[in-house]
């Protein structure tokens, strides 16, 4: 089976993908093949990244390539050098053999898929969202910036919240640039967090006064 990938994009699935986990097959990236579609997944388990791939497709419709799960393991997709800016990757995956061939024109890899189950990722992809707010962690929603701009996108990518109220709520969906599917789960908290302000804050006037006048 071989499919066109472009480099950026892969880099964007990095962003996504696990690293070092003790989940060892989070380290890489899935390419999900059905019998309709091909998919390319990353997740660490509190983001997700998916991007549909274009196979050739039969004469009834069908994708001619074996239906299954192959993890691309992360080193060999970190060392990619790309021919030239925006070049794509040549990847070939022998389903018998469990073997994949990369090749971008500016290098060439071969390796073993991880041997693994990935989970259930579809499951995590809100269906309908709530547009309450949530809590995320800064770092993840600026990853998702670097993703979208890899995959073409401008300015920000937006946020569709699926909070309810009541410890962070359910995960929220990143409308990533093209038809690329982004998931992120919320910062889980038992109550909304307070503000305090520190003591050099206070603007009330006989402060303000008191510094004028000294």
């Amino acid at each position: 089976m071989q499919f066109s990938i472009p480099v950026d994009t892969i880099k964007a699935l990095l962003l996504a993908a696990g690293k070092k986990d003790h989940r060892y097959y989070l380290n890489g990236v899935l390419i999900d093949v059905r019998a309709t579609d091909v998919v390319a997944v990353a997740t660490d388990g509190h983001k997700l990244l998916a991007v549909p791939l274009t196979p050739e497709q039969s004469d009834n419709g069908s994708v001619p390539y074996t239906v299954g799960q192959y993890i691309l393991p992360r080193d060999i997709l970190e060392g990619l050098k790309p021919a030239y800016k925006g070049a794509p990757a040549t990847v070939t995956i022998d389903p018998v053999a469990q073997k994949v061939s990369i090749n971008t024109g500016g290098s060439s890899v071969t390796a073993s898929l991880i041997d693994g189950h990935y989970p259930e990722w579809r499951r995590v992809v809100p269906e309908s969202v709530t547009h309450q707010v949530s809590q995320f962690d800064p770092d993840y929603i600026a990853a998702f910036g670097k993703m979208h701009t890899l995959l073409g996108g401008k300015h920000s990518p937006a946020i569709a919240h699926n909070g309810d109220g009541k410890e962070g709520g359910g995960p929220a969906r990143i409308m990533l640039a093209g038809d690329a599917v982004g998931v992120l789960m919320p910062m889980r908290y038992t109550c909304a967090p307070g503000v305090e302000n520190p003591s050099w804050l206070d603007r009330s006037p006989s402060q303000s006064t008191a510094a004028a006048a000294a």
